[in-house]
């Protein structure tokens, strides 16, 4: 990432935990090691839950691009916020993306995914969610 550019960090397990509380900050030496030791204590802690972590940044005016990184498996499934009804979570975040974000200053949001050690690409949740919102899917063995 270049300095300046707006970022924010969101580890997930059965919860999500962020970087920065109150929100994106820009990238410069000072935030980069904050992100870099941030992310260097992380560990396994049980559970695939990245759900919160992406509707709040789908819901930020701040972000226009998110990676998510995982090697677990999730619930598919869940309730959707805007269309208050249980739908897939790649559905819900598409029709988010397309009819209420399009239609912002903020425009769309990219959901890039990167699959750790399996494939949720192909044939997995990760794939299904970054090809509905602009995004790629990558795997890292």
């Amino acid at each position: 990432l270049q300095n300046g550019v707006k970022f924010q960090v969101i580890a997930f397990n059965h919860r999500s935990r962020k970087l920065f509380r109150s929100g994106p900050k820009e990238l410069n030496s000072a935030t980069r090691l904050q992100a870099l030791n941030f992310v260097s204590r992380l560990y396994a802690g049980g559970g695939t839950n990245p759900w919160a972590g992406v509707d709040e940044s789908m819901k930020s005016k701040e972000v226009g691009q998110i990676i998510l990184m995982s090697d677990g498996w999730t619930s598919t499934h869940g309730w959707c916020t805007h269309k208050r009804r249980y739908m897939k979570y790649a559905d819900c975040h598409s029709d988010y993306n397309k009819n209420i974000r399009a239609n912002s200053p903020a425009g769309t949001v990219q959901i890039d995914t990167v699959s750790i050690k399996h494939d949720f690409c192909r044939s997995g949740w990760m794939g299904e969610l970054s090809s509905k919102n602009d995004g790629k899917c990558s795997v890292i063995r």
